[in-house]
């Protein structure tokens, strides 16, 4: 999909010196929505929370061009269960919980 819509996938990085720590990929949805695809960060640098770091940087760049909400995804662990860690973290951030809403199709 990035290679496909490329001006729609940006990646925001965090690095010490050249060795990249942590690592995000945005989809612009529309001109006023970014949304924060995938996110992941080396554990050993944890302890200086470069996800933090990260999330200024996406933060920034919605500020800069006039993007109104950075959708910040869902807090569900691998088993799409609710990942309180991950909501208290987005929460920290600045985050504010909202209606999710889901709509499916089941084919027969």
């Amino acid at each position: 999909m990035r290679h496909k819509f490329p001006e729609a996938y940006q990646i925001f990085k965090v690095v010490d010196q050249e060795k990249i720590i942590a690592l995000t990929m945005t989809v612009r949805v529309n001109d006023h929505i970014l949304y924060n695809f995938l996110c992941g960060d080396l554990p050993e640098y944890r302890v200086y929370s470069p996800v933090v770091m990260l999330m200024d940087r996406v933060y920034q760049h919605c500020q800069r061009e006039n993007i109104r909400i950075l959708d910040l995804g869902i807090s569900l662990d691998g088993n799409g269960v609710h990942k309180p860690s991950l909501s208290r973290f987005k929460k920290n951030i600045g985050g504010k919980e909202c209606l999710k809403m889901t709509y499916e199709i089941t084919f027969r």
